[in-house]
């Protein structure tokens, strides 16, 4: 059966809901991962325990949310 939810991996595109601009997963370390814009400036996000969304670090579970793409980034 295939997993219902996307693994992080080094190099795969992402986005945060509500603001313009691609990401890219640059590093993973289990329930946390930073992602990097096209700039260079890192963010991290950390999967929250009780909605098992990924949300920017320090947010409360309805902050920042990071979707990931099962595509590389480009």
């Amino acid at each position: 059966m295939r997993p219902s939810r996307l693994m992080p991996r080094i190099g795969m595109a992402a986005h945060v809901h509500g603001a313009a601009g691609d990401l890219t997963v640059v590093r993973v370390d289990g329930a946390r991962l930073v992602v990097a814009d096209e700039d260079g400036d890192e963010t991290a996000f950390v999967i929250h325990r009780l909605t098992g969304h990924w949300v920017r670090e320090g947010d409360p579970y309805w902050g920042r949310r990071l979707q990931l793409s099962d595509e590389r980034a480009g």
